[in-house]
């Protein structure tokens, strides 16, 4: 079936014997869809979520709670290999849901409140349902590395550091990028995604499981058995989910260099579009001349002095970028209070 796809999965309850026919026949093109620009607004009023420890008896009994036991090193489980489905399916489930999920804080964010658990069951579905999707983005992509992934739920030590250097560099970026040029996320304690990741994962009991995914997934009934809970930045979870969706989508459908997907980067789309009203209303304006060549400055600079600038490029054709300045352009005119003064329409 051809077709908008998005129409398709909303028109029809697929089962696993019809997805196949209902989407296409597997090419590259036949479903595929960019819905980035959805995901570049940071969530109001975003919160850390960090509950508190209210019983000074942490649950210290390893051996017991069978939920820890689950695949565990010598478990038969852990050494099955996972049988994936096709790349290009895989790509775009998860690609659908970090959407549905960011969507879904965006119209009902965690709210503050004086006690800290409180706040932490608000954010509970969005953290277990976030530790879930970089697993398995995370998998999926050491899949389509050539690597096998264990069947773990650990992020950082089992998933994260046998990922290539390349992959990692991005994922770093894209956390770096998001906790200096994002309001929300300039006060969240780790400095590096490493660090994160290994905060989340949260100690080890005595079988050597990681249970920090654990203690957030039965936070709500049951005392954590970790001297403490995993300190989680929902927007900062789902942004790695996220980086990890773009390499992904690189690698399946060789498009979308997914460096330039970062958060700063989404920034610059909606203000590339007032940009584009302003240049063609100095076109339109009876006497101005607009320059055939030359750089001007729009705005900036950000935290790591990149700037939007144009460049002239004569007979009426400009470009538009985001970047350190170039220099090769001769000396920069500041255009930036122009700018944000003009008003689109």
């Amino acid at each position: 079936m051809t077709g908008d796809p998005e129409r398709s999965l909303t028109r029809y309850t697929l089962t696993p014997a019809s997805a196949q026919d209902l989407i296409g026949c597997g090419k590259h093109g036949s479903f595929h869809r960019d819905i980035r620009c959805t995901w570049s607004d940071p969530t109001p009023g975003a919160r850390i979520l960090a509950p508190k420890v209210l019983s000074s008896s942490p649950d210290t009994s390893q051996d017991c709670p069978l939920r820890y036991q689950e695949g565990a090193p010598h478990s038969p489980m852990s050494k099955k290999p996972i049988d994936f489905k096709d790349p290009i399916f895989a790509h775009h489930w998860l690609d659908t849901a970090i959407s549905f999920e960011r969507r879904k804080l965006a119209k009902s964010p965690v709210l503050p409140d004086l006690a800290p658990g409180h706040e932490a069951a608000q954010g509970w579905a969005y953290v277990v349902a976030g530790y879930f999707l970089l697993e398995q983005a995370l998998k999926l992509l050491l899949h389509l590395r050539s690597i096998p992934p264990a069947r773990t739920h650990a992020l950082s030590s089992e998933l994260y550091d046998l990922l290539p250097d390349k992959d990692r560099d991005i994922l770093r970026e894209y956390y770096r990028d998001y906790r200096e040029a994002c309001d929300h996320a300039a006060g969240f304690p780790f400095r590096d995604l490493d660090r994160f990741l290994s905060n989340l994962d949260g100690q080890q009991n005595s079988s050597g499981r990681f249970i920090g995914s654990f203690d957030w997934r039965y936070y709500l009934i049951e005392k954590m058995s970790g001297a403490s809970m995993p300190i989680v930045s929902i927007d900062i979870l789902h942004e790695i989910v996220y980086g990890a969706t773009c390499i992904i989508e690189y690698l399946v459908h060789d498009n979308f260099e997914p460096s330039k997907y970062t958060y700063s980067h989404r920034m610059h789309w909606p203000r590339q579009r007032k940009y584009l009203e302003w240049i063609e209303a100095r076109i339109n304006t009876p006497g101005l001349k607009v320059p055939e060549n030359g750089l001007e400055i729009l705005w900036g600079p950000d935290y790591r002095g990149r700037y939007d600038f144009l460049i002239h490029c004569g007979q009426g054709q400009f470009s538009i970028c985001f970047g350190e300045l170039p220099e090769d352009q001769g000396r920069p005119v500041d255009k930036r209070s122009e700018v944000e003064a003009f008003s689109p329409g």
